[in-house]
């Protein structure tokens, strides 16, 4: 869809609405993205220096920075699923300190937030990508992402199925091949099952 603008509408997301969100998170946690506190996050010097070096143009991380980075990563669901937990962050900053046990507990906003944004479908890294995330650190990110992109797949092949069903009325539709091969099979296992071999 054109415009912008967040919203489960499927539309494109608006990057002045991430970086608003973004704001809001850094003055909430205005030390999230320093070295000293990713170090003592639990991330890795590689990890800290990668995350750095993505979001923080000359080294100064911004909301418009942030945001920069992020928008072009997120759909309109996986921004609704990213910014409801960090609303929740961001109302309760103290109670929800980030560290990379937060980000992997299924009862944390940050883990919540983190699978939103693994999601997407637009974050699709290469095998060499992932092998590098590894490398630096990244491994329990890449078995979220992993995670998030199946349960993600298995949603739209729900919805899909859901929109089908919904446009049948309910009803499977059968095509006149589907009913041939059908009424074929039931042929095939009646004469099986007549002819007296029991093999299997």
């Amino acid at each position: 869809g054109g415009g912008g603008g967040g919203g489960s509408d499927g539309g494109v997301v608006n990057e002045k609405e991430v970086a608003r969100l973004m704001e809001r998170l850094l003055r909430a946690q205005p030390d999230l993205f320093e070295v000293e506190n990713l170090r003592k996050a639990g991330l890795s010097h590689r990890a800290t220096m990668a995350i750095r070096a993505r979001i923080g143009a000359d080294g100064v991380v911004s909301s418009s920075s942030i945001a920069a980075s992020l928008t072009p990563l997120l759909d309109a669901q996986a921004f609704d699923e990213l910014a409801g937990p960090l609303e929740e962050i961001i109302i309760e900053p103290e109670k929800h300190p980030f560290t990379l046990t937060a980000l992997q507990d299924r009862r944390s906003p940050w883990w919540h937030a983190g699978m939103g944004l693994l999601g997407s479908p637009y974050i699709q890294p290469s095998q060499a990508a992932l092998n590098l995330a590894s490398w630096v650190g990244f491994r329990p990110i890449v078995q979220m992402w992993r995670v998030a992109q199946e349960v993600r797949s298995s949603s739209r092949v729900d919805a899909q199925a859901r929109a089908a069903a919904t446009a049948t009325n309910g009803r499977i539709g059968v095509g006149s091949n589907a009913t041939k091969l059908l009424s074929t099979a039931v042929k095939l296992v009646h004469n099986g099952s007549s002819s007296g071999s029991g093999g299997s």
